[in-house]
């Protein structure tokens, strides 16, 4: 009679420990799936949290795809260090080799926004996968984009021109008309500074900020002849204590600040080409 008693409690026990698997495993399962929509709504910060709790108790079997889909919620975020960490496992997990490729790719791009350039490249180059159409493409377009990023823009068309079908004249012309001097090399930092160095303002003029350029040459010229009336009229010795350092400080800040205008102007401008760049090919 006892014997019976404990092999029944024994089955029940065994029951409910595989009913309790199924529940877990559904729970699981429905916290991904809100995980996902969370993904979809761009709430990546919510995402993150709940790929993480899947992460912590899934199998192995499936910790590739969480790896994944973890790496896409912090590359949302923009924590591009967590996202090339989780994109590095789930490669390594991962047996499908379209999938494969696609997280390498993901981790390439993590790197770039990095600003891990050469890194990301010698994967690049290294790479012994197997690629779709689509991944080839994305693959040259990254690497062209490393190229761009590092200022070699020789490299970097040649590079994104394998992309353009060769009868395609039209989008041959439209990436030629981007990769000029004057889109990528102009304003010239050095060159506004310079200008500016000699004549008050000219450099900001130059690097397209006309209105502080006015402004830089008028309250110059102001200084330097407040300088030079009163030396005259009274000593130069003085009239160097009074105005030389109003004059250090805005004429020494003119040419400096010419050169932070053409940085930034050309900064924008090299932005304006890649955007242009990815409307053409992508």
């Amino acid at each position: 009679m006892k014997l019976k008693m404990k092999s029944s409690r024994l089955l029940s026990l065994i029951i409910s420990l595989f009913g309790l698997a199924a529940v877990w495993s559904q729970t699981l399962e429905q916290t991904e799936q809100v995980a996902d929509k969370f993904m979809e709504q761009g709430d990546y910060y919510s995402a993150a949290k709940f790929y993480s709790r899947v992460y912590f108790f899934a199998d192995k079997s499936q910790l590739g795809r969480i790896n994944g889909k973890l790496g896409m919620a912090y590359f949302g975020k923009g924590d591009f260090k967590r996202a090339y960490n989780h994109f590095d496992v789930a490669q390594k997990l991962e047996s499908d080799d379209s999938t494969k490729t696609e997280w390498f790719l993901r981790k390439t791009s993590a790197l770039i926004l990095r600003h891990q350039y050469k890194l990301a490249l010698l994967g690049i180059l290294n790479y012994r996968g197997k690629f779709t159409s689509r991944q080839q493409k994305n693959l040259i377009f990254l690497k062209g984009t490393v190229y761009f990023a590092e200022e070699k823009y020789d490299e970097a068309k040649k590079t994104f021109v394998q992309i353009i079908d060769p009868g395609d004249s039209l989008a041959l012309a439209r990436l030629d008309s981007l990769f000029t001097k004057k889109n990528l090399m102009r304003p010239n930092p050095v060159t506004a500074k310079w200008l500016s160095i000699f004549i008050p303002g000219l450099g900001q003029i130059y690097a397209g900020d006309i209105k502080n350029g006015i402004n830089s040459f008028a309250l110059n010229a102001t200084l330097f002849y407040l300088f030079a009336r009163d030396a005259v009229r009274f000593s130069f010795t003085e009239s160097f204590f009074v105005f030389y350092p109003w004059i250090q400080r805005y004429y020494q800040g003119g040419y400096e600040r010419a050169q932070r205008i053409a940085k930034k102007k050309r900064r924008q401008k090299r932005a304006q080409v890649y955007h242009g760049v990815h409307e053409i090919l992508m």
